[in-house]
């Protein structure tokens, strides 16, 4: 299959195409050869003395939503052009989740955590 990157450059355009009402929660596409990155990144305060990945489970629930939401938006945009396109998950990413702390403090009975899931896609 053949894909138009011209036109497909302009439906993952994160700047203009960003639809995103909260500037916390972002998703952000990249292109990196015929691979198709979707990253959903956010801040998250969590409790201190909480296991941060049982906390987890939401985030990555939301994340699949959001990313979910961003792929579709990203098909329909390319069929409007009159071509078609598939777009297939690559099923061998094992960390698709990752933290970053922020800031801890041991005053503070909180921690920010950035937060990013990564999905990848090929084109079939």
């Amino acid at each position: 299959m053949t894909v138009n990157y011209n036109v497909l450059g302009t439906c993952i355009d994160n700047v203009f195409n960003n639809t995103a009402k909260d500037s916390s929660r972002k998703a952000i596409c990249k292109l990196n050869g015929d691979i198709m990155s979707i990253s959903f990144l956010t801040i998250k305060e969590f409790a201190r003395e909480s296991d941060i990945f049982l906390q987890t489970r939401d985030f990555e629930e939301e994340a699949r939503q959001i990313i979910g939401k961003k792929l579709k938006d990203i098909k329909e945009k390319y069929s409007a052009s009159g071509e078609k396109i598939k777009i297939v998950e690559v099923k061998e990413d094992k960390n698709k989740c990752t933290f970053e702390t922020l800031t801890v403090s041991p005053i503070s009975p909180k921690r920010t955590i950035k937060c990013c899931y990564t999905v990848n896609y090929k084109f079939a």
